[in-house]
């Protein structure tokens, strides 16, 4: 099937080769807002999907994102044909351009559920006017690695290190650099999203990966120049309940990479909120801004 594409369908491609994926609900709100019915954005990602651009993806019923009641809308990546037409249009190649068969339903629905956070972070850095955080995926590649190679050479965000004598593995779901105008300050931002489906021992298990990935200073090897940052894990949960658990375990709340971490609920990724109101909240019951100061401390560790 030709079609004509035209400038909001290359936007909405180009969004699809930045995100890996997205949702119809999240595309209908930022490119049909003011479409009178929902058939107008169904409509023209069938003809997308018809024309080769996208391919398309229904989760099973009683199956959300973000743990909601309710059926989740379709999934949608980008073929190597739409990224073509943005290549053709801007002359870049899209990041993330659907290569294989698609995920099966927990990793899709987890990979949309990661595009959203995202996309929540990039509009509240956008909303304050402050520079566009740079984004590592969790199955971004390392360049010009072979296809068939092993996870720690193939994956730019896998670490594996030996914790008391046990080999551990570090890979989160996305990291990003925060920058501020006018101060050295940054944040580099190692996301997890969760979706209530890891035991507490999982979690725990998971925090011994970033045990040893800061006793490694493993950022160093995602991100160049750095003066003055700080590091976090940052925790995107379903509900307060269960941040509130995850915070509550003893064995998670004395873990020695706990101090690191920070919580928030996922409905609370927010322009108005994400960035400078007490949404986060630390093992140690403290609710936090994500930004506090544009002045770091001495210790990037602190």
């Amino acid at each position: 099937m030709g079609i004509r594409l035209q400038s909001r369908d290359l936007a909405i491609l180009e969004l699809l080769g930045e995100l890996g994926c997205l949702d119809t609900e999240s595309i209908r709100e930022r490119f049909f807002s003011h479409a009178k019915t929902d058939e107008a954005c169904a409509r023209r990602l069938r003809d997308l999907k018809k024309s080769g651009h996208i391919e398309s993806h229904e989760p099973p019923h009683n199956t959300r994102s973000d743990g909601k009641a309710g059926k989740q809308s379709s999934v949608h990546r980008l073929t190597p044909l739409g990224a073509e037409a943005v290549q053709a249009k801007t002359g870049n190649l899209p990041k993330r351009v659907a290569r294989s068969d698609a995920p099966n339903t927990n990793s899709l629905l987890h990979r949309v559920g990661i595009a959203k956070s995202r996309l929540a972070i990039d509009d509240a850095f956008a909303a304050a006017d402050l520079p566009s955080p740079e984004w590592i995926h969790e199955y971004d590649m390392n360049p010009g690695v072979a296809v068939d190679a092993v996870y720690g050479e193939k994956y730019r965000l896998y670490e594996a290190f030996r914790v008391g004598g046990k080999r551990v593995t570090c890979w989160a779901d996305a990291a990003a650099r925060f920058r501020l105008h006018g101060t050295p300050y940054e944040l580099l931002a190692y996301l997890e999203y969760d979706r209530s489906t890891m035991t507490h021992g999982e979690i725990e298990e998971k925090l011994w990966g970033y045990y040893g990935f800061f006793e490694a200073s493993a950022w160093h090897r995602h991100w160049e120049n750095l003066d003055r940052y700080l590091v976090r894990i940052l925790f995107a949960c379903l509900s307060q309940q269960r941040v509130d658990s995850l915070c509550d375990d003893e064995a998670i709340r004395k873990h020695p990479a706990a101090r690191h971490c920070r919580f928030a609920v996922e409905a609370d990724l927010r322009q108005d909120s994400m960035l400078h109101s007490p949404i986060w909240r630390t093992v140690d019951g403290e609710l936090l801004p994500l930004l506090k100061s544009s002045t770091p401390p001495s210790n990037p560790l602190g």
